[in-house]
Order: structure tokens, then sequence, then C-alpha cells
């Protein structure tokens, strides 16, 4: 699981995700990379059954400018759906760790991924632009790869794989949505 360094950093004992279904797993953090706010969980609990490969690839070069997005997160309760579009290739005051989307985002948004209309991520919400609407920042999706290929790096991660081509692809977006909705999980610490 793919989250923000600073959700990881609030849990003060044990860090728990929750799916759609409501389930609670515990899980640990096997990479956090406070510099670019990224955090890789593992789920650490007997009850949880493995899912499948993940059905999207992470992208590996930039978003377009006006590229079409959505993202499926937990501001609340229950997954939430949203859609927007990249507006800027790089963060505020030219940070080229970020891009910047236009889209509605809430408190507890961050750590949702953002996929365009080829089943692709292109990065995770991190935070919004208090003094500006609509103004929301995703940490590019290079950077996660990177994360994860640094978390492989350690015996214990050799198993961790990155899915080469999206399921998503050619699919429209309520087939997306429930295609990834078992892997979108709220990210809770104790």
């Amino acid at each position: 699981i793919v989250t923000n360094a600073h959700v990881v950093n609030q849990a003060r004992k044990q860090l728990v995700v929750e799916n759609t279904k409501g389930e609670q797993f515990m899980a640990e953090a096997i990479h956090v990379d406070n510099q670019r706010d990224l955090a890789i969980l593992k789920i650490k609990d007997n009850t949880f059954k493995k899912l499948p490969a993940i059905p999207y690839s992470i992208r590996r070069t930039n978003a377009d400018l006006g590229e079409q997005v959505f993202m499926l997160g937990y501001p609340k309760a229950e997954i939430v759906y949203g859609e927007g579009y990249v507006s800027a290739k790089n963060g505020s005051g030219m940070d080229t760790i970020y891009c910047q989307l236009n889209t509605a985002a809430n408190e507890g948004s961050s750590g949702s991924p953002v996929v365009n209309k080829k089943g692709e991520l292109i990065g995770i919400i991190t935070s919004a632009e208090r003094n500006a609407q609509g103004v929301v920042y995703a940490i590019k999706s290079i950077n996660i790869y990177r994360a994860v290929e640094e978390a492989k790096k350690k015996e214990a991660n050799s198993g961790i794989k990155i899915t080469s081509g999206s399921g998503l692809r050619g699919l429209d977006r309520e087939q997306q949505i429930r295609k990834m909705e078992d892997y979108v999980f709220m990210v809770k610490g104790d």
C-alpha cells in the first residue's frame, strides 16, 4: 500500500488499514521517505487474504498538462470518487516532486491514488492549497516507482512486484473503479 509519510508519521503506535468492506488489518511501514512524503505499507495480519496483482500500472513519465484523472480515497468513512485534470506539471514554486491537479480534495484525501484513463497511476494526493479552491498537489508517479524499487532492495521485501501493464485500459470508468476499489485502503493509526 502506497500512502503519504505524513499519514504514517501521525500514527502513534500501530498502523491499521481498512478496506471497502470495513475489514481492518494490522500493517507496518516498510519504507518511509519523509523528503518526498511517501510511505509503503505491508499488511501484517493473518486474517488478510492476499489480493491478485494490482490492476493498474505505475506511469514512469510525467503526466501531461490537461490530462484527465480520477481519484479514489477516504476523506470520510466510505470510499469517495473524484475527478479532475493535471493543471501544472510541477508543484508550488516549481517543485518537481509534485504535479498540480484541478480537483476537489478534503482532509483525509492524502494518499489517494490519482489514475488516468489508461489505468496508469500518475500520483497520489498529498495536499491541497488552503488559499485556492480546487488546487491539489500529487506526488508524481516516478517518485512512487523509485520508492517501490528502493523498498524492494531489502530482502524481506524482495517479493514486491510492480505491474507492468494496466488491466484498466479500455474499460469504462465504472468498470475501472470496480476493479480498483479492493486495492484502495483507509490508513489509520492507533
